[in-house]
């Protein structure tokens, strides 16, 4: 098995994107753009906050101001609101407590705000020890930056060669890819076959307790 493993968390280890949809449609309605279907934000997501947002906006509407006044009412809403949606996949907390169980080291990496992902795991997972949580923060870079992957590799002190990178998107397997680290694609979250093809993906899992085995 492998001694360290980390996990992407909205799309892979949490179902957040119904909650994100509601509150990011929240802050399109409020200055008069068009929404989006909640299922379709499970592929409107990814990257960092700039980028969702752009993504969202009509092509016509991406100017500085406007993905700004979006991304400021998205974040002074989104962060304090119950997330009654929100939840970890099925099978997920087993095979996390599992792997803790087995000796391994368990890691997040996202570019959700590292105060936010804290709390997220604390309510969610609060029999389950992330070694390090490397959330959006003023250290490195968003994904794909490997700057979190980076740190930690450092902090765990664990060799890329055994440690392997979860994720749903296109994101986490560049994100693998930079970072020089073997990936595994869930398919669920924002999963499209096409991901399969990635160079980084060494392995393709339907189910939580098949990650048991790497």
């Amino acid at each position: 098995m492998k001694k360290l493993y980390i996990f992407d968390f909205d799309g892979t280890l949490v179902d957040t994107f119904s909650d994100a949809g509601i509150y990011y449609n929240k802050a399109l309605e409020k200055y008069g753009f068009p929404t989006h279907p909640l299922e379709e934000y499970k592929y409107l997501l990814g990257g960092s906050l700039e980028e969702v947002v752009t993504r969202i906006l009509p092509e016509e509407a991406r100017t500085e101001e406007n993905i700004y006044r979006v991304k400021t009412e998205y974040w002074d809403t989104y962060p304090k609101s119950e997330k009654k949606n929100t939840k970890p996949y099925p099978g997920i907390v087993k095979l996390l407590r599992d792997l803790q169980e087995k000796g391994c080291i368990l890691a997040i990496n996202t570019n959700k705000k590292q105060p936010m992902v804290e709390t997220m795991c604390q309510n969610l997972f609060p029999n389950i020890h992330f070694s390090v949580i490397a959330g959006n923060s003023d250290l490195y870079p968003p994904k794909p930056d490997p700057g979190g992957v980076n740190m930690i590799l450092e902090k765990c002190q664990v060799k890329k060669e055994d440690s392997i990178y979860i994720g749903d998107s296109q994101y986490d397997f560049e994100t693998a890819k930079n970072a020089g680290i073997d990936a595994v694609l869930v398919t669920w979250g924002a999963y499209r076959q096409a991901y399969e093809q990635h160079e980084a993906v060494k392995r393709i899992v339907n189910q939580p307790e098949e990650m048991i085995i790497l």
